[in-house]
């Protein structure tokens, strides 16, 4: 009997499946995750041995391993993780089902290790930053770029595990004092590994680098925090965003040759960069920022002597979509929002410039020495969020019509094919009705029973719904499988709906039947008369095939009413929130005839 070993087709080592192919005795079976979910259970029912990828984010959630996927695999012993985690897998289910649980403890632990070292000198010695300054030909001094060596620091290791260890014997290879803390092993244990042992709070406080290797699990979600950020001494301080810091005042006397004494000529230095955050329209995605993390803007340039006062740093500008919300990591205070195209705010100020001793000078101080240091910038580690600004959102289950429908009457193109869950991420299109008369439209990936608790895709980008003035439920009236009931189908995507948002529920909701080409004319009315009668129905309803385009035309006429009311609603709000509603003008006081003549 062979054993057959299931795994799906993300990237994996080919030496793994080169390996398992070469024995006799094991039936390997590569899954593809695009595939139905009954047509991979009917595999991962034989199955003997599950090779899983260890992080969360790389395997859909209905694939984790969890007491529902135990119960419908009665044939499998043993789960196995790519790497030194599993954080998809449940061991204790695993464990009631008698399945065992195995990983690659220590396979990466030398590259990690190395960089992380890696990192840690490239940060020290401004690596990184003097390659950009340079590679832009900015000007600069040896000084503004003078980093510090590793011999001598202090690194402070949280988790002395396999990577943790190598990290310990590779920092003291570079003359560094090691500290370690894990509450898991004993003192004796640390001491044998090439650490001394410390409190958690004693490293945060003596430590030049943090260097942090943990498995995750409840006891290390958000493990590390703002308390913990200020407990560090400073200088170890990781950020990612800086506003540049001020130059330096500059302490000179004028010296020329018949004036040998002259009086101080220091000038200031030049105030630093600041960070600024604009909503760009053509921008709809955060994605630039998912590889490019870290922004700071350029000092100001140092004072110097015969009055010269030093240059200002550069701005840097950030360019974000509209809707995007900036939060500050570390305290998770909202810090702004980005609302209207065009919109600036500051995110970090440029700290100001030193004076010089020109500044100094005085009736009894004719020669100053003093001068200051310029100010250091604002440095913030931000959280970017995007919601999405439309008017109409769409809402349906996977492979419902919904991108069709936004394709059918926008200038959206999303992808559109025959299978679930085409669509991956949110899409905006714009429905131009007539001149000076459009709105916003929003496609989202499609919800399934249990979203609210992670299933599918769509729960995680419900929240990009939450502006939109109006929502459509879209309902697939032909679906392939005859045994699939839409009311059934709609009832549940409200209950999750509900689940996930109340507010979101109670938004203004429109039926739409979508896919009617595909049923028999003589049955069309029938067949909505009968949904709307079991789903007791009460609202709008509009029966539509996004695919020819029949029905969509009245349906994009009527949500252009909607909206202009709801904009005229909203008109009224803000004005009377300002004491300027007037309700008709004919009434207003304050308005005259221009040759109407004032009271003697």
């Amino acid at each position: 009997m062979k054993t057959n070993v299931v795994r799906f087709n993300f990237w994996l080592n080919p030496a793994f499946d080169a390996q398992l192919g070469q024995a006799a005795d094991i039936n390997l079976s590569v899954l593809k995750h695009e595939d139905s979910d009954e047509k991979n259970m009917a595999v991962f029912s034989n199955a003997h041995v599950y090779h899983i990828l260890a992080a969360r984010d790389e395997v859909p959630s209905q694939w984790w391993v969890t007491d529902e996927l135990l119960s419908k695999t009665p044939n499998l012993l043993c789960v196995s993780s790519s790497g030194a985690g599993f954080d998809p897998v449940d061991v204790a289910a695993c464990n009631k089902h008698g399945v065992l649980v195995v990983n690659q403890s220590g396979c990466n632990a030398n590259s990690v290790a190395e960089h992380a070292i890696g990192l840690m000198l490239s940060v020290k010695h401004r690596i990184a930053e003097s390659d950009r300054v340079m590679r832009a030909a900015a000007y600069t001094t040896r000084e503004d770029l003078m980093g510090n060596e590793s011999l001598g620091l202090t690194i402070g290791i949280i988790g002395l595990g396999n990577i943790g260890r190598r990290v310990a014997v590779l920092a003291k290879a570079f003359g560094m004092q090691v500290l370690a803390y894990d509450p898991h092993l004993s003192s004796e244990e640390i001491v044998k590994r090439g650490a001394q042992p410390v409190t958690h709070e004693q490293l945060l406080a003596q430590a030049d680098v943090v260097s942090i290797h943990c498995p995750r699990d409840p006891s290390t979600l958000n493990y590390f925090g703002a308390a913990q950020f200020r407990a560090m001494k400073p200088g170890a301080v990781i950020i990612d965003i800086a506003a540049g810091n001020g130059g330096a005042g500059c302490a000179s006397f004028r010296r020329e040759k018949f004036i040998p004494f002259g009086g101080p000529d220091g000038g200031d230095g030049g105030r630093g960069g600041s960070v600024y955050a604009v909503a760009d329209r053509n921008l709809n995605t955060l994605i630039d920022y998912r590889y490019s993390r870290r922004f700071e803007a350029q000092r100001g340039e140092h004072g110097k002597g015969s009055d010269m006062f030093g240059c200002k740093g550069d701005d840097i500008i950030l360019k974000m979509p509209v809707g995007t919300i900036i939060r500050n990591a570390e305290t998770g205070e909202l810090m702004h929002e980005l609302l209207q195209p065009g919109e600036q705010i500051l995110i970090a100020k440029g700290g100001e410039g030193g004076f010089g001793n020109l500044r100094f000078k005085s009736s009894i101080n004719r020669a100053p020495r003093q001068k200051t240091i310029g100010h250091p910038g604002e440095r913030f580690s931000l959280a970017l969020e995007l919601k999405v600004l439309a008017d109409v959102g769409l809402l349906g289950m996977p492979n419902a019509g919904k991108s069709t429908l936004i394709a059918a009457v926008s200038n959206a193109r999303p992808k559109i094919a025959d299978y679930p869950f085409t669509t991956l991420h949110p899409n905006l299109g714009v429905v131009r009705v007539g001149p000076e008369k459009s709105f916003v439209i929003a496609d989202v990936p499609g919800l399934i029973e249990g979203a609210s608790e992670g299933a599918g895709l769509g729960h995680q980008f419900l929240r990009h719904l939450q502006r939109t003035r109006l929502l459509l439920h879209v309902v697939d009236m032909a679906p392939f499988d005859d045994a699939v009931d839409p009311v059934l189908q709609a009832r549940a995507i409200v209950k999750e709906l509900k689940k996930y948002d109340p507010e979101l529920h109670a938004k203004p909701r429109w039926l739409v039947l979508n896919k009617l080409d595909m049923v028999p004319e003589d049955e069309r009315v029938k067949r909505i008369k009968d949904f709307v009668k079991r789903y007791k129905w009460k609202g709008p309803v509009y029966a539509i095939s996004a695919l020819s385009g029949d029905g969509t035309q009245q349906l994009i006429w009527d949500l252009q009413d909607a909206i202009d009311a709801y904009r005229h609603e909203d008109n009224i709000a803000e004005d009377r929130a300002a004491g300027t509603y007037v309700e008709d003008p004919r009434f207003d006081e304050a308005r005259k005839n221009i040759d109407d003549s004032s009271e003697a």
